[in-house]
């Protein structure tokens, strides 16, 4: 993966997981347990490695996707894939939280583009069930949008009242 150098994380960052992120891991984990894990965890893959790709996604903000996709392509887990029922558990907890971090720059054409992608997989998923989805992860969106603008709030206070003060 190509990364500009005019980027705001670090090149340590990147260079970290861009090993663990590469098109033929991405592609081999998709093949290997797709089915296994269900429709739900590989559309929100797929999301973000659409996104990955789109110029709509700022360059400054791919950093959580990169790093989602390389610790779901990575061997090294906190909760290693092959442990039955939570392997991925881990997994998809990160894959949210990239999601939430970018929800509100995802494109009609990135779902679109994600949603073709997950039915090479799953044929017989309905726009119904990808609707369902989609909400998920924008209200784990809005979540993060509001935690930031009470964060944002609180410090505003906190500055009115330290200069009410002098």
């Amino acid at each position: 993966m190509k990364i500009n150098n005019e980027v705001v994380f670090s090149n340590d960052l990147v260079s970290k997981y861009e090993k663990e992120h590469d098109e033929n891991k991405f592609w081999n984990k998709i093949k290997k347990v797709g089915s296994k894990i269900g429709v739900t965890p590989i559309y929100l893959v797929f999301i973000l490695y659409h996104s990955i790709k789109s110029s709509s996604i700022p360059i400054m903000n791919k950093a959580p996707i990169i790093g989602a996709l390389g610790y779901f392509t990575s061997f090294i887990d906190v909760v290693p894939d092959i442990t039955p029922l939570v392997g991925y558990c881990d997994d998809l907890t990160i894959i949210v939280g990239a999601l939430a971090a970018i929800a509100t720059q995802i494109t009609e054409e990135i779902r679109e583009e994600a949603k073709g992608s997950a039915r090479k997989i799953f044929p017989e998923i309905t726009d119904e069930e990808f609707t369902i989805i989609d909400n998920m992860y924008k209200k784990s969106g809005d979540a993060v949008n509001t935690a930031n603008t009470m964060k944002k709030m609180k410090k505003d206070t906190r500055k009115n009242n330290f200069n009410d003060k002098k």
